[in-house]
C-alpha cells in the first residue's frame, strides 16, 4: 500500500473512530497533523488527499456522529464540589473528578502540585502537623484561591475525619463572580457603581494596579474606593470583605452550574442590528449596522470573532457620530455562500461594493479584525480613493509557510496547511468537530482554542467577552463547515499584491501576546513595507477588541479624522 492509500486509510479510519467514540476527536487531529508535518519539518507535505471522495465520506461519518450525539446520556452521580484527601504520612493527594477539573492535576500528586495560594498551603500543613491532643474533629472554613487554568475564589472546608484515619479532607466549592452577583452584592452593601466595579476586581483576584488599568484611573483613586467599601461593610480588611462576599455567594448558590448560559446553549447567530441585501443568483448579503452618525466605518470581521462588539464600544460609536457597517462574508452567518470555492474571494469584494453602493457610502474608514485582513485589502484595492484610512486590529500578514508556520501553535499550523493544501481534510475535521463541540459546549471549544493564551482564557471569565466570542463562533458555523474551508484558504493565499495596491494611511494595532499571529511577525512586516511602527496593546491577547474596546475605538476615530 503506497503513502497516498495509507494516509487516506488512516484519516478515514480515525474519522470512523470519532463517530463511535467522540472523545477521540483529538486523535483525528493527531493523524491529520502527522500527515502534514513530520518531526523534522513544520511545513506541509504533498497533497494526495484532497477530493470529493473524502468529503463525501466525512459527511456520511458526520451524520452518524450527530445521530449518536443526539442520544440521551445516562445520568451520572459525579458531584460538582471538589473533594481532596491528603495522606498525613505520605503527603500524597487524591481527589474526585471535580477536583481534577478544578485543579487540573493528575492524582495522586504532591501537596505542592496543587495550585493553591500560600495561606491555604499553610493551613493544610498546620493541620497535618497538629499534635494528636488537639480536637481531631474540628472543622475550619477558609477562603482559598485556585489558579488553574484561571484564578478562582473558592470556599474550602478543612476537616479531619471522625474515624481517626490519618488524612486531611478538603471540600471545595468555587464561586462564579458574575456581573449579576457583583451587582447584587454592591446593592446590598450600598456601593456606588465605581465602588462596585472595584469590588468586582478584588473578588476576581486583581491587584490595585490592574483594577486601575482596567478602569482608566489611578491606584490612589482605587485605594480611596477600597476605603469606602471597607467603611460601608464595617470590615477592617478587604480580605474580610472577600470572605463575607463568598459567604453570601454560597448562600445564593452562585456557582457556575447554577443557571443556563442562555445564548451559549442555543448556538444561534445574533440577529439584533441585522439587515439584508438581495444579490444576483438568489443570494442574500447579511450585514450589521450600528449607529446613525456621519462618519462611515466599514468593518471586515475576523475568522473566529464576528461582527459583534462590547456595549462600551457601541456606546462610543453612538457618542462619536459614527455608523458602523459590518457585512458577513459568504458562508458566514446569514450571508449565502459563493457559487464555488474558487469564487469566494471575488464574491466577498462584490458583496462589499454592493453594500457601499446601496448605502451610498463615501469617505470610508476601513477597519479589519484578525483573519479578515486579506479581504480588507482586496476590498480597499477596489474602493480606491473612497477609503480614507485603514485600521488593522490584531490582523495577520501575508503568510510565508517556511518562515511563519513553524512559529505558530500546532492547531493553527494544522488549519493553515489543511485549508491551503487539502481543503477536503479541513472540511472533514470541521464536519466532525462542529457536532462534537455543540455537545461539549461553546465554552469548552473556546477554552481549547485559547489554551495557549492565558490572557484570553482569563478574559472568558467576563460574561460579556464570553458571549461575544461565542457569538463569533456561532456566526462562523451557522452554515456548517464551509466558512472554515473557504475563508481559511483566503487567509493562506498570497495577498501581497493586494497590500501593495493600497495607498491610503494605515494603522496597525496588535496585542503583545497574540497566540496566532505573533507580534514580531507584524512589526517586521509593517516596518519593512510601511516604515512605521505598530501600536502595541500591552497585556492583551486574541480578544484585544473585547478587552480594550475604548482604546480600539480611539484609534479608529483618530484614523477617521486623519
Amino acid at each position: 500500500m503506497d503513502q497516498e492509500e495509507t494516509s487516506y486509510t488512516d484519516l478515514v479510519g480515525a474519522a470512523y473512530d470519532v463517530s463511535a467514540e467522540p472523545e477521540r476527536f483529538d486523535d483525528l487531529l493527531d493523524v491529520a497533523a502527522a500527515y502534514f508535518f513530520s518531526q523534522s519539518t513544520s511545513t506541509p507535505g504533498s497533497n494526495p488527499l484532497d477530493g470529493a471522495s473524502l468529503e463525501s465520506r466525512s459527511r456520511q461519518i458526520a451524520r452518524l456522529l450527530e445521530h449518536d450525539l443526539g442520544r440521551p446520556e445516562p445520568s451520572s452521580p459525579q458531584p460538582f464540589h471538589a473533594r481532596l484527601e491528603v495522606d498525613i504520612d505520605t503527603l500524597r493527594v487524591r481527589g474526585n473528578p471535580a477536583a481534577a477539573e478544578l485543579t487540573q492535576c493528575q492524582f495522586p500528586c504532591k501537596i505542592d502540585d496543587l495550585p493553591f495560594d500560600h495561606d491555604t498551603r499553610r493551613i493544610v500543613r498546620q493541620n497535618i502537623v497538629a499534635p494528636s491532643s488537639e480536637d481531631p474533629t474540628s472543622d475550619q472554613v477558609i477562603l482559598t484561591t485556585v489558579d488553574s487554568p484561571t484564578v478562582r475564589s473558592c470556599l474550602a472546608l478543612v476537616q479531619r475525619p471522625r474515624d481517626g484515619s490519618r488524612k486531611i479532607i478538603l471540600s471545595i466549592s468555587y464561586i462564579d463572580w458574575s456581573d449579576d452577583l457583583i451587582s447584587r452584592l454592591g446593592k446590598a452593601y450600598g456601593l456606588t457603581p465605581s465602588e462596585q466595579a472595584v469590588l468586582g476586581g478584588c473578588l476576581r483576584g486583581q491587584t490595585r494596579k490592574a483594577i486601575a488599568g482596567d478602569r482608566g484611573t489611578t491606584e490612589e483613586t482605587v485605594k480611596a474606593q477600597i476605603k469606602a467599601i471597607l467603611k460601608k461593610t464595617n470590615a477592617a480588611r478587604m480580605s474580610d470583605v472577600v470572605q463575607l462576599s463568598a459567604s453570601i455567594a454560597y448562600l445564593l448558590r452562585e456557582h457556575p452550574d447554577a443557571k443556563s448560559d442562555g445564548l451559549l446553549d442555543a448556538w444561534e447567530t445574533p440577529i439584533e442590528h441585522l439587515q439584508t441585501l438581495s444579490r444576483p443568483g438568489g443570494r442574500t448579503l447579511a450585514y450589521y449596522k450600528y449607529g446613525t452618525g456621519q462618519r462611515v466605518v466599514l468593518f471586515v470581521h475576523g475568522f473566529i470573532q464576528g461582527p459583534f462588539f462590547p456595549a462600551e464600544f457601541l456606546a462610543g460609536v453612538a457618542r462619536n457620530d459614527v455608523t458602523l457597517y459590518c457585512p458577513s462574508r459568504p458562508s458566514f452567518g446569514f450571508t449565502a455562500a459563493s457559487t464555488s470555492r474558487a469564487e469566494h474571494n471575488q464574491c466577498v469584494i462584490d458583496d462589499a461594493l454592493a453594500l457601499v453602493a446601496k448605502e451610498r457610502l463615501s469617505d470610508i474608514t476601513l477597519v479589519t479584525h484578525q483573519g479578515g485582513v486579506s479581504h480588507a485589502f482586496r476590498i480597499a484595492g477596489q474602493l480606491g480613493e473612497n477609503v480614507r484610512a485603514m485600521v488593522m486590529i490584531d490582523a495577520g500578514v501575508p503568510i510565508d509557510e517556511d518562515k511563519h508556520l513553524s512559529q505558530m501553535d500546532r492547531m493553527t499550523r494544522l488549519a493553515g496547511a489543511a485549508t491551503k493544501h487539502a481543503p477536503s481534510v479541513m472540511a472533514m475535521m470541521m464536519n466532525l468537530g462542529i457536532p462534537i463541540y455543540k455537545k461539549r459546549g461553546i465554552k469548552a471549544f473556546l477554552q481549547n482554542y485559547l489554551k495557549d493564551s492565558p490572557l484570553d482564557l482569563k478574559s472568558l471569565d467576563d460574561p460579556e467577552t464570553l458571549a461575544l466570542c461565542a457569538s463569533g463562533c456561532f456566526h462562523n458555523v451557522q452554515q456548517g463547515s464551509e466558512a472554515w474551508v473557504r475563508d481559511g484558504a483566503a487567509a493562506m493565499a498570497n495577498w501581497q499584491s493586494d497590500f501593495d495596491r493600497v495607498r491610503c494611511p494605515q494603522v496597525w494595532m496588535h496585542p503583545d501576546s497574540c497566540p496566532i499571529m505573533r507580534l514580531e511577525f507584524v512589526t517586521e512586516f509593517v516596518s519593512q513595507k510601511l516604515g512605521q511602527s505598530v501600536d502595541v496593546v500591552r497585556e492583551t491577547g486574541l480578544n484585544v477588541l473585547f478587552q480594550r474596546p475604548t482604546r480600539v475605538l480611539e484609534v479608529i476615530l483618530k484614523a477617521a479624522q486623519s
